[in-house]
């Protein structure tokens, strides 16, 4: 078991990117736990992590992502700046198809 804040965030990223199970709602069996907990078991497996561990820290990634894209959307004037994004936000731009805001 390796401490969270040690994982490989990339290949974390990459391995989730491999199982649109786990972000994409649209996908057949996302709303499937057994699926789902398959697909999380992999990526722990793949980064010889806990499945816990991995879930926790994808979303983790995946808040600071949806924060940021907030960030960048906000409007002219609203005091947001573009200037600095999180080192990981290219990895996880495909996430960008499958995020909502909310209203």
């Amino acid at each position: 078991m390796i401490p969270i804040n040690t994982m490989n965030d990339e290949k974390l990223i990459e391995e989730v990117r491999a199982r649109e199970i786990l972000y994409n709602k649209a996908c057949v069996g996302y709303r499937v736990p057994s699926r789902k907990r398959d697909a999380w078991v992999s990526v722990a497996k793949e980064l010889g992590a806990t499945e816990e561990q991995s879930s926790k820290r994808w979303l983790t990634l995946r808040e600071r992502f949806s924060r940021e894209v907030r960030k960048m959307e906000a409007p002219s004037g609203s005091g947001a700046s573009n200037a600095e994004t999180r080192p990981l936000f290219d990895n996880m731009s495909f996430l960008k198809l499958y995020i909502q805001p909310r209203p």
